[in-house]
């Protein structure tokens, strides 16, 4: 079983439409629907009733939900637990005479990465620059 199956299983589940949770998951249809064909052969029944412009749960696939949106919440529960810890807090200090970097402030500032941590700030001479 895949956290990616699973989530496809969902999106089909929420949306009635193999295109659209494709759409959602940004993937293509043939690879929504080998992931959903790939539960159903490892749970061993059909999840989905499908005709050409419809899909709906079976009563097996209503029970299997439920739990795969428990299984997913507690998925994001952990990623969010572990990027809290992973994101970057405190302090750089960096020491340099003004003549060497004055010049460069500037391009720092304006370069692609300037901002890309919260609270960031320059300071020179006591003053913020």
């Amino acid at each position: 079983m895949n956290i990616r199956f699973l989530e496809a299983f969902v999106w089909v589940a929420r949306l009635g439409s193999f295109k659209a949770a494709a759409d959602k998951l940004d993937t293509t249809q043939a690879a929504t629907s080998a992931r959903i064909a790939t539960l159903e052969d490892q749970f061993g029944v059909r999840l989905f009733e499908r005709d050409k412009r419809h899909v709906a749960l079976t009563n097996t696939g209503a029970e299997l939900l439920k739990h795969a949106e428990e299984i997913l919440a507690v998925s994001a529960r952990m990623l969010d637990a572990v990027a809290e810890r992973a994101s970057y807090r405190g302090t750089v200090v960096a020491g340099a005479i003004e003549s060497v970097v004055h010049p460069r402030l500037q391009s720092l500032r304006l370069g692609k990465g300037w901002g890309l941590y919260r609270g960031s700030s320059i300071k020179g001479g006591g003053e913020r620059l």
